[in-house]
């Protein structure tokens, strides 16, 4: 990175991180070498003195005319951490409900799919049919999401940023059901629309997934969109 500011002196450099600094810390000593820094996790903007800025959601999301809503519930995402045993769970209740589930539950390798359930007791159950080895398109993930009256989305451990699922399903006018508490500070929260799940105590609720979606202000969708983010990067 030095290297390049001697060989780029008129160049403007600019970070942006979508994971804590607590996780990814080998970033602290880049921080000095950027002109404008900014960040998804609002603690390392206040503590780094970094610029606060969400992430984002890309065009393909956005919501698909006249779409049909073929499942009540869908998952896409990769498997880590609590993430299966909180799905068996939701899985149960929304069967007894009688509720349509896509899931699409992803690992990077067959090795580390194998590897993990036989050392990682948060696997127990899984098996090698519920698994892709291969991430579904953006394209494709939208259309799931458009057709789908809920997401699920969890956030990871100490994960204080929202992730880019949460602006995914805004865009798709999705109901999002989510895991991270703080969301309801933001200015698209709205109960119709996002449903709080406690890890620890895991409730699926009918009702809210057939309630009604609250339409929100356009200039809220606009907020979020990756042109919106655009702007605000490069004209820091």
């Amino acid at each position: 990175m030095n290297e390049l500011r001697k060989q780029q002196s008129d160049a403007k450099f600019i970070l942006y991180m979508w994971d804590s600094l607590e996780l990814k810390s080998v970033s602290t000593s880049l921080l000095d070498i950027f002109d404008q820094t900014f960040t998804f996790d609002y603690k390392d903007a206040t503590e780094r003195n970094m610029n606060f800025l969400d992430l984002f959601y890309s065009n393909e999301y956005i919501k698909l005319e006249n779409s049909k809503k073929l499942y009540d519930l869908c998952f896409i995402g990769t498997i880590h951490g609590d993430r299966f045993q909180i799905l068996k769970e939701v899985k149960k209740q929304s069967e007894a409900l009688e509720l349509k589930i896509y899931y699409y539950l992803y690992m990077p390798s067959k090795i580390l799919f194998f590897f993990r359930k036989l050392f990682d007791k948060k696997l127990n159950g899984i098996s090698y049919q519920d698994v892709r080895f291969k991430s579904l398109s953006a394209s494709d993930a939208s259309k799931i999401m458009n057709q789908s009256r809920a997401v699920l989305d969890f956030s990871y451990k100490n994960q204080r940023g929202l992730s880019m699922r949460t602006f995914e399903v805004l865009a798709t006018r999705s109901k999002l059901i989510t895991t991270h508490k703080r969301i309801v500070d933001y200015d698209f929260y709205h109960k119709n629309n996002i449903f709080i799940l406690d890890k620890e105590n895991v409730f699926i609720d009918k009702d809210f997934i057939y309630s009604e979606y609250r339409e929100l202000r356009p200039n809220i969708y606009e907020k979020y969109s990756l042109k919106y983010w655009l702007e605000i990067i490069f004209n820091s």
